[in-house]
């Protein structure tokens, strides 16, 4: 990832097995390696950043040995972390997926539940974005802000979840499984079509886009591809939609450039495309 700071760029790398970042500052000989911190012992996870000191923290969580099996709501705290001085800002404990939390031998086990969909972070404009899981709009946070400075609604219907393409996705994923792997798989998904939640969340990805940031409607299909949208959070205004083929994965890129995942049709090679962002005349 790159972030700008005082109007030069860095770039910076995530490695989340050591929870560590590297960044590599202009002019300078080395590059700077900083740990995530721990809050209260619990380590976090770097979700999104500013610029090369203003960064975006989600605390870690661990279930009780205790807790009852089923579906559970993820639920983690939020903190702004300045890497210059090491200060923390907590941003409140947010409900940001859902986990399905399985009893094996020796204890529980939470796997985290991607096709219910969960809150999203990104940063853009040098701004901390938070799309919550209960409403269809992008909070706008300032670095270490104690409150969003604006809240931008989304032109997103937010519908039931798609039952039948749970079943369906079931199916698929338990079909690839063998042996006991299968066996968790629809003990999962049976668990999950039991409690299912009442509606979706509104967002399913955020990608920065130079001074923008593109966000793409969930689908309780679990098939759709909807528009994106793309939101300029400077002045809290949805500015266009943009179509990007269902074939490719959007990864990145600029005001002027998206940065592109596609496949070979035989599914056996990926390969990363740029291509120009084209703008309909008004």
């Amino acid at each position: 990832m790159t972030a700008r700071a005082n109007c030069r760029i860095v770039a910076m790398a995530y490695d989340s097995g050591l929870r560590r970042v590297t960044v590599w500052h202009p002019g300078a000989e080395d590059p700077e390696v900083q740990s995530l911190p721990q809050m209260d012992g619990v380590p976090t996870t770097l979700k999104a950043v500013a610029s090369s000191k203003d960064w975006l923290l989600e605390s870690n969580s661990y279930p009780s040995p205790d807790a009852e099996p089923g579906l559970m709501e993820r639920e983690r705290e939020l903190l702004f972390f300045d890497a210059v001085t090491q200060e923390t800002a907590s941003l409140g404990v947010r409900h940001v997926g859902y986990d399905y939390l399985l009893q094996i031998e020796g204890g529980n086990l939470a796997n985290s539940l991607w096709f219910l969909g969960g809150a999203q972070t990104a940063a853009a404009g040098g701004k901390l974005l938070f799309a919550p899981m209960d409403e269809a709009v992008l909070e706008v946070w300032p670095p270490g802000g104690r409150s969003p400075e604006r809240r931008v609604a989304l032109p997103v219907a937010r519908a039931p979840y798609g039952r039948e393409a749970i079943r369906a996705l079931r199916a698929k994923e338990s079909s690839a499984a063998s042996g006991e792997d299968a066996v968790l798989v629809r003990k999962q998904f049976d668990g999950v079509l039991d409690e299912l939640p009442a509606l979706a969340p509104s967002i399913l990805r955020m990608v920065r886009m130079g001074r923008d940031v593109w966000v793409q409607p969930f689908s309780p299909d679990l098939d759709g591809q909807p528009d994106w949208l793309v939101v300029d959070p400077g002045t809290g205004t949805v500015r266009a939609t943009v179509t990007v083929g269902q074939d490719w994965t959007l990864l990145g890129g600029s005001d002027e450039v998206a940065v592109l995942l596609g496949q070979t049709e035989e599914l056996e090679e990926q390969f990363v495309q740029a291509r120009g962002i084209v703008r309909a005349r008004e």
